[in-house]
């Protein structure tokens, strides 16, 4: 199993970050800072793409979900915060 990233979403990831675009939010864009690989998030599931194939699955925990939900609404977006959480590959 390979080990937990520590995902650190900044205030700029939050301003430049877009809603219901599983590759440009704000955890898509920590992501991919931290990664320099292609992604794509859902509240669900968040892929890390290699060469093209998606190489890595993971399950966001509840407060990286809950986050998700948040930034994609309307009416709750600009009450997200920076935060950091760790993303570990669920257990086979």
């Amino acid at each position: 199993m390979s080990r937990p990233i520590r995902v650190r979403v900044t205030q700029k990831d939050i301003d430049y970050g877009v809603p219901r675009d599983p590759s440009s939010c704000p955890i898509a864009r920590a992501l991919k800072r931290q990664t320099h690989r292609r992604v794509s998030v859902a509240a669900s599931s968040i892929s890390i793409i290699r060469n093209g194939v998606e190489s890595s699955v993971y399950t966001p925990p509840d407060e990286a979900a809950a986050f998700i939900r948040r930034f994609d609404s309307i009416s709750v977006r600009f009450f997200v915060r920076p935060f950091t959480f760790l993303l570990r590959r669920p257990k086979k």
